[in-house]
């Protein structure tokens, strides 16, 4: 029951960073305007903004004017989803929401960078905030972030 309570969460989480992914690389704002169509521009309403479950019902298609929804979203939303579900299955608390939100970080990096071949320096530094809560809780030591940073680059 936990895992598809996180699923659920995670698929939301997953929702907002499609709002990232769309928006970041274009400089517009990821908190207004709220989620609209980007063929149409009318405002998405609530009840039409579930994860996952909206697309299907819409049959993948706007609800005003019937352009189909890019296969991005739902992906998005189930890839993580099943990330969080996952983390929260097997790992202790702290780790699951460090690597849930890690992961969902890493997701828009790689989707950002697939389409747009960037890499937005708000979504590294959103990786950072939360590997220093990470430190500072205990999850991961300072070595660990070292040696991870020495990878990465």
């Amino acid at each position: 029951m936990d895992s598809l309570i996180f699923f659920t969460l995670g698929s939301f989480v997953g929702s907002f960073f499609n709002v990232v992914i769309y928006r970041m690389p274009l400089g517009e704002s990821i908190i207004k305007p709220r989620s609209h169509c980007p063929a149409c521009k009318t405002s998405i309403p609530f009840y039409r903004n579930i994860p996952l479950v909206s697309f299907i019902l819409q049959a993948g298609k706007c609800a005003n004017c019937q352009v189909a929804i890019s296969l991005q979203y739902p992906a998005v939303e189930l890839i993580n989803g099943l990330i969080w579900g996952w983390a929260f299955y097997t790992l202790p608390f702290p780790d699951a929401v460090t690597a849930s939100f890690l992961c969902s970080i890493l997701i828009a990096i790689a989707w950002i960078d697939a389409r747009i071949y960037m890499v937005p320096l708000d979504l590294i530094i959103a990786g950072c905030v939360v590997l220093l809560f990470a430190v500072i809780f205990d999850v991961i030591s300072y070595s660990q972030v070292l040696w991870g940073i020495a990878a990465g680059v």
